[in-house]
């Protein structure tokens, strides 16, 4: 079974995507620990920690089982994408304390 460049690329960039959201949950959590300090955010961590291990897992098991499939996984894989990019640039940006001065 051939992947194409662009099947290819997808691949790649949901494990790194997924990775990327992963390592960025650690981090956020153990600010919080280490500031004794429990946050909205916590909500965000939580629905990006789903999402980064449902594209991570998704992407493991279709990539040699769906190989029929190519356009469900490739809209999935967008969808979830988007979702993970969304919630790590809200949380590497965008700081509630710079948003209430």
């Amino acid at each position: 079974m051939r992947y194409s460049t662009i099947e290819i690329f997808q691949i790649i960039s949901a494990l790194l995507i997924g990775t990327i959201g992963l390592v960025l949950i650690a981090s956020e959590i153990y600010k919080m620990i280490k500031t004794k300090k429990l946050s909205y955010r916590i909500i965000i961590i939580v629905i990006l920690t789903i999402t980064s291990v449902a594209l991570i897992t998704y992407t493991f098991i279709t990539m040699n089982t769906l190989y029929n499939t190519w356009v469900l996984l490739n809209w999935l894989t967008l969808l979830l994408e988007g979702v993970c990019i969304i919630f790590v640039i809200y949380l590497l940006f965008f700081d509630y304390k710079k948003i209430k001065d």
